[in-house]
């Protein structure tokens, strides 16, 4: 998983994540892993809006 989402930053220049997992349950999973490479959030109202942000390159 992590070669695959690092082979995406070369053609990409801006990666975000919406996880459907709840953050808490990230510790320990490739969701932390994940967390560690792109912009990752859990799906309310407030990680669509960060997500978004990120994909556009705007400030978090």
């Amino acid at each position: 998983m992590d070669v695959s989402v690092k082979c995406l930053h070369k053609p990409t220049r801006r990666i975000a994540w919406l996880n459907p997992m709840p953050e808490e349950r990230w510790r320990g999973s490739s969701a932390q892993m994940i967390a560690g490479i792109v912009t990752m959030r859990s799906p309310h109202w407030n990680g669509f809006s960060q997500v978004i942000n990120a994909a556009l390159g705007r400030p978090l």
